[in-house]
């Protein structure tokens, strides 16, 4: 059973030492969660749940071939969750009732929101990229009219360009790729990394994507070029991976998987090759960092970890020690 807390950080008061983090909403569902991406407009939650390929294996797989019949069992789904009305039992102002569910064979993995075009991104493990419409006027009917095959193996991330209508995507199979919806083909493909790439975040004003990669290694890719290269290399860590990146005004976050080390890096300017990275700091979170997210107004951090601890640190208090802490 996985469960999705919405929570406020009230930071009006003088004293955020004092100050923990509200809940103003709670869902449960009965998979794990792989990502989520919110629709503002709508109040539209849209949830990858699915079962890891090793917990598959170990209960035999999606399909039995006994003797009797058994129902297939869907490894991922894809589940847009409406923000209902509030029930007796509800917490706050975020309360979801499930609107439609797209099961896959195979477990879901990253997802991308275009609000423009009101379509869903969904990367799986096979290496697919699903693009499934959602009706705007009717929350509850979809439509999935493409399906492209990409990677070899399972997607890790992927981001949807508005403008060149283009989906940028890593996989276990060490590739970034640029695929185009309307041709249904990829474009262009080199292998980003030695090792697995973990994560990507894509800066859309500089038009800068940044991979983080099983190696420690965090890689600049200029997405202005044809076809997109790679143009630096940041070295976050030497025997650690990368296992969420976050940007901001030219900091960029590189939170390290094992060691839980988050060093801060300034890059005066990403596009150009020679620009050096330049270490401000680094925060000290707890192993097994799994997301970032930095709050710039305010210099605050946020950090998920794999055993659900979330961490939050204020760079005007400490880099050291959270403030605050949820397990």
């Amino acid at each position: 059973m996985t469960l999705i807390e919405f929570l406020e950080l009230d930071t009006r008061s003088p004293e955020l030492l004092n100050q923990g983090l509200n809940l103003v909403g709670r869902h449960i569902d009965a998979r794990p969660i792989y990502d989520m991406q919110y629709w503002q407009e709508k109040n539209v939650l849209f949830v990858s749940t699915g079962e890891s390929a090793s917990l598959l294996a170990k209960t035999g797989g999606l399909f039995s071939f006994g003797k009797k019949k058994e129902p297939t069992k869907a490894a991922g789904s894809l589940v847009s969750m409406i923000n209902g009305k509030k029930g007796p039992g509800d917490i706050g102002e975020y309360n979801f009732e499930k609107g439609w569910c797209m099961d896959f064979p195979v477990p879901s993995g990253p997802i991308d929101w275009s609000e423009s075009t009101s379509t869903l991104y969904c990367g799986e493990d096979s290496g697919s990229i699903h693009c499934i419409s959602v009706d705007a006027d009717n929350l509850i009917k979809y439509s999935c009219p493409t399906m492209i095959k990409v990677h070899a193996s399972r997607i890790n991330k992927l981001y949807y360009d508005e403008g060149k209508k283009t989906v940028y995507s890593i996989g276990d199979d060490r590739k970034f790729k640029e695929t185009s919806i309307e041709k249904k083909k990829i474009l262009n493909e080199f292998e980003v990394s030695g090792k697995r790439p973990n994560c990507m975040f894509v800066e859309k004003d500089l038009r800068v994507a940044y991979v983080g990669d099983g190696d420690g290694n965090v890689k600049l890719i200029d997405l202005n070029r044809n076809p997109p290269s790679c143009i630096n290399n940041i070295k976050a860590n030497t025997k650690d991976s990368v296992s969420s990146i976050y940007v901001r005004n030219n900091l960029i976050f590189c939170a390290c998987a094992e060691t839980g080390k988050i060093p801060v890096y300034h890059l005066e300017d990403p596009k150009n090759s020679s620009s050096q990275a330049v270490l401000k700091y680094t925060f000290q979170a707890y192993p097994g960092v799994s997301c970032i997210r930095y709050w710039k107004e305010k210099g605050i951090l946020f950090v998920g970890h794999l055993n659900g601890t979330l961490a939050v640190f204020c760079k005007y208090i400490s880099i050291a020690f959270p403030f605050c802490r949820l397990y």
